[in-house]
């Protein structure tokens, strides 16, 4: 009978399953502080006399301008809670943002806290567009300022947070909002990450990352002399960042790299009789290739034989990413690149066997994972997020991936994989991927541009920033004027948002809505 076959194959590779399933069912102790109810975290700004002052300091008119006070309370708010998250992780905190009232430095032109007396970080805020699912997870107006008395120092690290877009009454108490969503800290970013992504990409590929816009943040003659008002470090660029960007720390981590070595360990001490068959794995249903893949290890030719060339030369490209200095495990950027880089490679290739959903096989501990409609982005104002955010499918290579960025990512490829014949997409040569999200493509190198993903950059009257994503080529009409993508929500309809086309249906909407 199976179960009996399953309970002998177990028992026999007892250990190596074991440690399979405890990366898989692995959890993070310290995810419990990455969020907090934004009525406690805001009550504390507004009662707390220096972080009024400070705010006020920020934006002199917060009294008068009820969207400026939301906007400050809500910043000062996400320094607030980055601090409780890193005392949390064990850091010695000290909050320099704050030093801006009471004087006691001037290191608050350099960051919002330092740790261990060292460490600076930049707290960039982002809250919720009207999509709930794009331009706003990217941390605008960003920027590293140096004098030259501080040119020795060290890199001062961004931490991003998304928060929940609040009005000054809803904040005060005066209006009530039922499932609003927890301030919520998406990780870090340093600046080394930018050429950790190079070396993924490699310099013979048709793939560009377009970082330069990035890059220029770290310049001091690319900063605007546009003053920012809720940036207590003035000048600003006028870049921002992308949601996977972020990422934890290895603090964060501390359990998946402990059973990491543990599977090295037991890996180094094993003999090819004592690995399990794929076949006693397909028994079983315990996927141990996230697994494989984090600790580095090769799989046998054995292995690789039941798996088809696509997924082999992905998990290969995977185990061999550069390994970077500053973490011990694969990051959610090295992993979204990393999908993009085989994506287009699968496209030249034009292989019949592939499909981007199919990358969940080889990216989740649950290897029942074949469905990728199930597993949309999570809507960020969902009171079930909790739960949500710890299911399986938030864990590609046990990253910590709260917005489902990655499962997300793979149902875009996968739907361009699905429409290759109306987009054309083997037609294009060359492509350039602008770290927004924005993928475009050439035909020819002497041909420009076409946009084949990108994101709404649109304003909707009265709501804010639209950021629909993904807008795709071929599913929705390029404007034939100036090329770009057309927004579909009725409501918007943006191409580029000074397009005389867009402007004249813009007209033409209002028009209609005052009938």
């Amino acid at each position: 009978p199976i179960e009996h076959k399953r309970r002998a194959i177990r028992n026999f590779y007892k250990e190596f399953f074991q440690i399979v399933i405890n990366f898989n069912n692995s959890d993070y102790p310290y995810a419990k502080y990455l969020k907090q109810d934004w009525k406690e975290l805001y009550k504390e700004v507004r009662e707390n006399e220096n972080d009024k002052q400070l705010i006020k300091e920020w934006e002199p008119a917060i009294n008068s301008n009820e969207f400026k006070y939301a906007q400050m309370v809500s910043a000062r708010g996400a320094e607030k809670l980055v601090i409780k998250f890193s005392r949390a992780l064990g850091y010695q905190v000290e909050d320099i943002s704050i030093h801006q009232i009471t004087k006691q430095s001037s290191d608050w032109k350099l960051g919002d806290i330092r740790l261990d007396k060292k460490t600076l970080l930049d707290v960039k805020n982002a809250r919720l567009t009207v999509s709930k699912i794009y331009s706003e997870f990217c941390v605008p107006e960003f920027k590293e300022k140096r004098t030259n008395k501080d040119k020795g120092k060290k890199e001062v690290y961004i931490v991003g947070l998304l928060s929940p877009y609040l009005s000054k009454q809803v904040i005060d108490g005066e209006k009530k909002l039922n499932n609003v969503p927890k301030p919520k800290i998406l990780g870090v970013f340093y600046k080394k990450l930018l050429d950790e992504l190079k070396k993924i990409i490699g310099k013979k590929n048709r793939l560009e990352i377009d970082l330069s816009r990035l890059e220029n943040l770290y310049s001091d003659s690319s900063i605007s002399e546009n003053y920012n008002s809720y940036s207590p470090r003035g000048k600003i660029s006028n870049s921002y960042l992308p949601h996977w960007f972020f990422d934890y720390g290895d603090i964060f981590y501390k359990k998946q790299i402990r059973i990491i070595q543990d599977f090295k360990n037991l890996m180094a001490n094993l003999s090819d009789g004592e690995v399990p068959t794929w076949e006693d794995i397909s028994i079983l249903g315990i996927n141990p290739l996230p697994l494989f893949i984090v600790t580095r290890e090769n799989l046998s030719t054995k292995w690789q034989n039941h798996l088809p060339k696509w997924k082999r030369d992905f998990i290969k490209s995977l185990i061999n990413i550069p390994r970077s200095p500053k973490k011990k495990i694969i990051s959610l950027s090295h992993l979204y690149i990393s999908l993009l880089k085989h994506f287009l490679q699968m496209l030249e290739e034009d292989n019949s066997e592939y499909s981007p959903q199919e990358y969940s096989d080889i990216l989740y501990g649950d290897s029942q994972i074949n469905n990728p409609q199930e597993y949309l982005p999570i809507p960020f104002e969902d009171s079930q997020t909790d739960n949500l955010e710890n299911s399986k499918t938030n864990h590609p290579l046990k990253i910590y991936d709260p917005l489902q960025t990655i499962q997300s990512f793979c149902n875009t490829l996968q739907t361009l994989w699905e429409n290759q014949e109306e987009t054309k997409l083997s037609e294009f040569k060359i492509f350039k991927f602008r770290h927004e999200g924005i993928l475009q493509g050439k035909k020819a190198s002497h041909d420009s541009w076409k946009t084949i993903i990108a994101y709404c950059g649109g304003k909707i009257e009265k709501k804010g920033k639209c950021g629909n994503y993904p807008l795709l080529i071929g599913r929705e009409e390029n404007c034939p004027t100036c090329g770009y993508l057309i927004c579909p929500k009725e409501n918007c309809q943006c191409c580029q948002p000074n397009c005389k086309s867009y402007l004249s249906r813009k007209e033409k909407n209002i028009d209609e809505n005052n009938l």
